[in-house]
């Protein structure tokens, strides 16, 4: 599908994996790099503004000083702060 649009002279928008193998993605490189149209790999969520409102907030320091996080999509509530699938573990500043 993306190896017609490309020739059709479309723009492209793939969500990954580009391809199966690494042949594959070989020749939809070549094919890319033939091409004039934009083309560009998504990457799952990575465009979504829900999502970067969340990290920037927590860059902010909306959740403290983070050790590690983690954040599972399941469902559209998950991204909310009572959502199911986001744990955060935060630091704890100890003076010694």
């Amino acid at each position: 599908m993306v190896a017609a649009a490309l020739q059709a002279g479309k723009h492209v928008y793939c969500e990954k994996p580009l391809a199966i193998t690494p042949a594959a993605v070989r020749e939809m490189l070549r094919l890319v790099q033939n091409s004039k149209p934009v083309f560009m790999v998504g990457l799952q969520r990575h465009s979504d503004n829900g999502l970067r409102q969340v990290i920037d907030e927590i860059h902010g320091g909306a959740a403290g000083k983070l050790a590690s996080g983690k954040a599972q999509r399941h469902a559209a509530v998950d991204f909310s702060p009572t959502g199911s699938s986001i744990g955060f573990s935060t630091a704890t500043a100890q003076a010694t």
